[in-house]
């Protein structure tokens, strides 16, 4: 595997993108989907590649979830966090963020798994 430092912008930029695309009609979990494509033709070292499709889908999905939250002034997380043990509204985007950036990072790294075997 030949590095190239370039793909260190390309890898996150083509997660935010697969993932923004869900606004569009694509189903969520296209984010995993992307960050397994990003990461089986623009290959990095797969410990680089989980951190940096973690983090951008992280921002993407915290910031998302921010806003449409910040929308309906938290009405739907302060119930949802009363169901969930009294959570409040910005652990609820933490944890929404997190959800979204361990299922990218997963798939960046099956990507990268997936090269190697082949």
């Amino acid at each position: 595997m030949k590095y190239n430092p370039f793909n260190q912008f390309l890898l996150p930029g083509i997660v935010l993108l697969g993932g923004s695309s869900s606004f569009l009609g694509a189903p969520w979990w296209i984010g995993s989907i992307a960050g397994f494509i990003a990461a089986y033709f623009f290959p990095l070292r797969s410990g680089i590649a989980f951190f940096l499709s973690f983090l951008s889908s992280f921002m993407l999905w915290s910031a998302t979830a921010f806003f449409l939250d910040f929308q309906n002034e938290h009405q739907l997380s302060t119930k949802m966090g009363t169901l969930l043990g009294g959570a409040n509204y910005g652990q609820l985007i933490f944890l929404t963020g997190f959800i979204g950036g361990l299922l990218s990072g997963i798939g960046s790294w099956m990507g990268i798994l997936a090269k190697k075997s082949a």
